[in-house]
């Protein structure tokens, strides 16, 4: 018998064509080998460049790229929202027809306390005497004559705090809704306001929603005085101070406010009241407007009695336009600053004539 494990086994035998596809395929194996480290390399940089990209705040840039590939699309912004406020101070006008003009019969000035959900309000008599812009100390319901800008001004000015809106609407309505302190329905009667529909909407509603324990309306503290036969309400200072620091929060007492008197000194009518609304407007305290000693001021002066005042001269400058300051060697109880206006001084309209 043969042996089969003795007997040595003949070499493969291949043919051409399957020899020449096994040499490609091992060429392409030492191809492969050969970039197999050249595309890792390359592969570890992109990684790594990417990575810095992301690491430096690389995906804005991305971010703008990726946009580039979509359809811009335009969005039409619509009217931006009031912002909301804890308190908002409204100032409420009963208004009647005199010969003369409106008389504010009724003024009302109440704060809403939307965190709070409170109401504070203090009810002027009309014949209460206050400085009034350009016309001196007059009966408060007069101020309506000379516009709701002025009124606006004469109120912020005697309370010291600002006042965001006002609504207007009939004295009888005015004095019926006060009567009742069913607050909310100012919202209804106003034929004039400077609030927006929508928030006239949304505090009617907030309002509403205010518990009538929550609703306080007091009279403003005053005390009568006589003139001749006629007789006047003198605000309480003290218990004024009092009510504005409950229901606003605000100091009067420690009020930083600087006291300004400002006097025609040029001729022009109304200028003086102008100023003052001004004045108001940039938290300064009017305390007095009347004309000066004569017509022939060719500049505005702008007199300082605190030197500690200086600085707030020059913003007075500022906002007016014009003026030459001047330290005043003595002080004195009344003003911090007098402005006197002059004939350089270009007013934006005509007011009412000086007293």
């Amino acid at each position: 018998m043969r042996d089969h494990r003795s007997r040595k086994r003949s070499p493969i035998v291949v043919g051409y064509r399957t020899q020449k596809r096994l040499e490609r395929r091992q060429l392409r194996r030492k191809r492969l080998k050969l970039f197999l480290p050249i595309l890792s390399a390359l592969l570890l940089v992109v990684l790594l460049a990417l990575g810095s990209i992301f690491w430096f705040g690389g995906q804005d840039f991305l971010a703008r790229v990726l946009k580039r590939q979509k359809p811009e699309v335009t969005r039409v912004s619509g009217p931006k929202e009031e912002p909301k406020k804890v308190k908002t101070t409204i100032l409420v006008i009963g208004a009647r027809e005199n010969r003369d003009g409106e008389l504010a019969s009724g003024l009302l000035l109440m704060v809403y306390d939307s965190e709070a959900k409170k109401i504070g309000g203090v009810v002027f008599h009309e014949d209460t005497l206050v400085q009034i812009p350009g016309r001196g100390f007059e009966r408060i319901c007069e101020v309506l004559e000379s516009g709701i800008p002025t009124t606006l001004a004469t109120v912020k000015n005697f309370m010291g705090v600002p006042i965001d809106y006002y609504l207007q609407l009939d004295y009888f309505d005015f004095e019926r809704i006060v009567s009742n302190v069913a607050l909310e329905n100012f919202f209804d009667k106003a034929t004039k306001t400077s609030l927006s529909p929508s928030r006239r909407s949304e505090l009617r509603g907030e309002i509403a929603r205010v518990d009538s324990l929550n609703r306080h309306v007091i009279p403003l503290p005053v005390k009568p005085i006589t003139v001749g036969r006629e007789t006047y309400y003198e605000p309480k200072k003290d218990e004024v101070d009092h009510l504005v620091s409950l229901f606003w929060g605000v100091k009067r007492g420690e009020d930083q406010q600087v006291r300004v008197v400002v006097l025609n000194g040029c001729g022009l009518p109304g200028v003086a009241g102008e100023v003052a609304q001004k004045l108001i407007e940039g938290n300064y305290k009017v305390i007095d407007t009347k004309n000066a000693d004569n017509f022939n001021y060719a500049k505005t002066q702008i007199l300082v009695y605190n030197e500690h005042h200086k600085s707030t001269a020059f913003k007075i400058k500022d906002l007016l336009g014009v003026g030459v300051i001047l330290s005043k060697s003595f002080s004195q109880d009344l003003a911090d600053i007098a402005v006197v206006v002059g004939k350089d001084y270009r007013p934006a309209g005509q007011g009412e004539t000086e007293q």
